[in-house]
């Protein structure tokens, strides 16, 4: 449910905002046009922010489950939805951070040397996203908030950062694989509905096992 809702979000932004931009007479393509901007701005804040919530919404599920409770789709949404925005911060934070990076290369960094910067960005990437793995379920359990969530979570990924990103990669590979299968089941019935109905059911699947994964640390042997 989690997954649909962050495809409905984004279907319907864009029901609405196409309209929009063929009543204003501007190519929501077009990177030189303003209202260009506007329009991607809010297509991905919407996005973000329902992707939020269902990331909170699944891991309070899981909690709930680890505790022998029963959670409940409404139960799990409301909780999801009451820490949208402290997720959606957390996500804001790193994007704006990788942004502000790539910005300072293309303006100070010349051409030559962009194949380096790129294998820099890319190990900030893999660093990153382990030691933050941990900020949603920090914010979502532990009920903190942005900066709070990213300290927890250098602090749970200590000792564990080879073993959350053996982790991560395995999915990563996984899903790409199963992903590429699904694709070529739908060529070959020669169906877009089967593609369809094959690459949201990998998705989503994958986006809850990512969202479900917790590596506390354990207590050290007395």
């Amino acid at each position: 449910i989690a997954g649909l809702a962050i495809l409905a979000a984004e279907t319907a932004v864009r029901i609405v905002m196409i309209p929009l931009a063929k009543l204003f007479h501007f190519n929501y393509d077009d990177t030189n046009d303003p209202l260009a901007w506007i329009f991607w701005g809010v297509t991905w804040l919407m996005y973000f922010v329902v992707m939020a919530a269902s990331d909170g919404a699944i891991i309070h599920a899981v909690t709930e489950l680890y505790t022998n409770s029963i959670p409940t789709v409404a139960g799990a949404i409301r909780a999801g939805a009451s820490k949208a925005f402290h997720l959606l911060g957390s996500s804001l934070v790193l994007t704006g951070a990788s942004a502000v990076y790539w910005f300072l290369v293309c303006k100070l960094i010349p051409h030559r040397a962009w194949l380096l910067f790129l294998f820099v960005f890319a190990g900030l990437t893999v660093f990153l996203s382990v030691v933050t793995y941990h900020i949603y379920p920090s914010i979502m359990v532990e009920n903190l908030g942005v900066f709070q969530g990213f300290v927890r979570s250098w602090e749970l990924s200590d000792g564990r950062r080879g073993y959350i990103f053996s982790c991560l990669f395995l999915l990563g590979l996984t899903k790409f694989i199963v992903y590429h299968i699904a694709k070529g089941i739908g060529r070959v019935l020669h169906s877009w509905l089967v593609s369809l109905v094959c690459n949201l059911t990998v998705s989503i699947v994958f986006a809850a096992l990512g969202s479900m994964y917790v590596s506390y640390r354990k207590p050290p042997h007395q």
